[in-house]
């Protein structure tokens, strides 16, 4: 079965190798954050969650930990394309909301590159969360500082990274929050 936006990503031999490594981390991360709750695995690909609920997840400490999650009959629908979006009924997209809900609702947030997890971590407002890969999907070993937010002090006028030119903007004042 092909899958994942385009159709290309079966979750099968050295990709499903790779994934379960990524899947991993990401549930050890979260471990991390709480130790004392359960941790609820969403993914886009409804292999990768089916095999997660189904199978204990080593952590760094040499025990493990069975996370929570829904199994779902077929992959969730992917939203942003407007034109694809036409040929679905609304309660098609339930499952994304269902996982937001839930995200939003946690206590904690480990996730990765993906804007899906992030969004879900806003919802939950915390400052509990983590980010267990880096924008090239490399894995990222938690503990971690990716999700900690610093000001980066700006030395000259800028705009969404443009010189300003004649606009005066007081740069000795100014601090932009950028992502670890």
């Amino acid at each position: 079965k092909k899958v994942d936006k385009g159709g290309g990503l079966q979750f099968v031999n050295k990709t499903k190798d790779a994934l379960i490594e990524i899947m991993q981390n990401a549930v050890n991360c979260a471990h991390q954050l709480d130790p004392n709750h359960p941790v609820y695995f969403a993914s886009d690909h409804d292999d990768a969650t089916r095999f997660m609920i189904t199978h204990d997840s080593p952590l760094d400490n040499r025990a493990s930990i069975r996370p929570v999650g829904i199994d779902r009959k077929e992959e969730p629908l992917h939203m942003g394309n407007l034109e694809d979006s036409r040929s679905h009924e609304a309660a098609e997209y339930n499952s994304i909301f269902e996982d937001l809900l839930i995200i939003g609702g946690s206590k904690c947030v480990a996730h990765g590159v993906g804007s899906f997890g992030s969004f879900g971590a806003a919802i939950a407002g915390t400052q509990c969360r983590s980010i267990h890969r880096k924008f090239t999907g490399a894995l990222v070993k938690c503990p971690n500082d990716r999700a900690l937010k610093r000001f980066v002090p700006i030395n000259e006028p800028v705009l969404y990274g443009e010189k300003t030119g004649n606009l005066v903007l007081d740069a000795n004042s100014m601090n932009i929050m950028v992502d670890g």
